[in-house]
């Protein structure tokens, strides 16, 4: 295979499991009203220590935008609370509320389910490689970015 179509098979591939994950979490997630496109932000609100719309836009890599009509949505659910910071009355930090961090939980096992079944024909070492090579490719992106935030 030449290197246009090793590009093009991956691109196929990246583009059918970003498609297939997203139906598959919308599906599973539309009795909460979250879409899976919704699930990293309250993910990563989880882990970060009260995190900034900004952070989260850099982390997720999207516009602040995007984050701003994100949250918005994510508060109107009830999942999300964001406070004005102490020290920069320009920035809102963000929290997960008491439901929020209850169906935690539920999105962890959702989306673990879903990568199980994914990835079931794949040994250990393979899933291991996966999860490096994605990284590295992420990490590239960032830098050609001007990011240089590793993840």
């Amino acid at each position: 295979m030449n290197r246009f179509g090793i590009h093009k098979s991956i691109g196929v591939s990246i583009s059918a499991i970003y498609r297939t994950a997203s139906m598959y979490a919308t599906k599973e997630l539309e009795e909460h009203k979250i879409k899976s496109n919704q699930v990293p932000y309250l993910m990563l609100i989880s882990s970060l220590n009260n995190p900034s719309q900004e952070e989260l836009a850099k982390k997720l890599m999207v516009d602040k935008a995007t984050v701003a009509r994100t949250i918005h949505h994510l508060i109107d659910c009830g999942l999300v609370s964001k406070e004005r910071s102490e020290t920069d009355k320009r920035v809102y930090h963000l929290s997960l509320t008491e439901k929020g961090d209850t169906l935690r939980p539920f999105f962890i096992t959702t989306m673990t389910h879903w990568f199980d079944k994914i990835l079931i024909d794949l040994t250990e070492d393979e899933k291991a490689s996966l999860s490096t090579m994605l990284t590295k490719i992420t990490n590239r992106i960032n830098d050609i970015r001007g990011d240089n935030e590793k993840i």
